[in-house]
């Protein structure tokens, strides 16, 4: 394995996203799976159409972190106000490997300790933001 490389990192990404971010996001699954990370898409494990809820109980169930570019995943972890799982949302235009991979691979491998306790990471093309979860804190 690749030095650097988080061992208990594991990826995985919604089946309904529109095609061509769809597409976008498997590649770059598969850059960071190339570097060691384990990485599936959701149609491997669950019902393609399955409500992002599903996704998200079988993600924290299994150790699994959320990768998207869907905003809903944040505001699911908002309102459910639970420590997992893990997502990494990808922001912007460009998703292609090319231009977002790397920044995904290095966030993967600083955040690893957040990721692995529970956090919401934004990665846009200028910068990275982590949030612990749970996201409210209660009082």
């Amino acid at each position: 394995m690749p030095h650097g490389v988080p061992k208990n990192v594991k990826l995985c990404w919604p089946a309904h996203e529109d095609s061509d971010r769809h597409e976008s996001l498997a590649q770059v699954g598969r850059v960071s799976e190339k570097r060691g990370i384990e990485v599936l898409h959701w149609s491997e494990v669950g019902m393609a159409f399955a409500p992002d809820s599903s996704l998200m109980s079988w993600a924290a169930e299994h150790g699994f972190i959320v990768l998207t570019n869907d905003l809903d995943f944040g505001i699911a972890l908002a309102t459910a106000n639970t420590e997992k799982p893990s997502v990494v949302q990808i922001r912007g235009d460009d998703l292609r490997p090319a231009s977002i991979g790397n920044q995904v691979v290095q966030a993967l491998r600083q955040m690893q300790a957040e990721l692995a306790e529970g956090a919401l990471v934004t990665i846009d093309p200028k910068r990275t933001r982590l949030r612990l979860l749970p996201l409210r804190k209660n009082k």
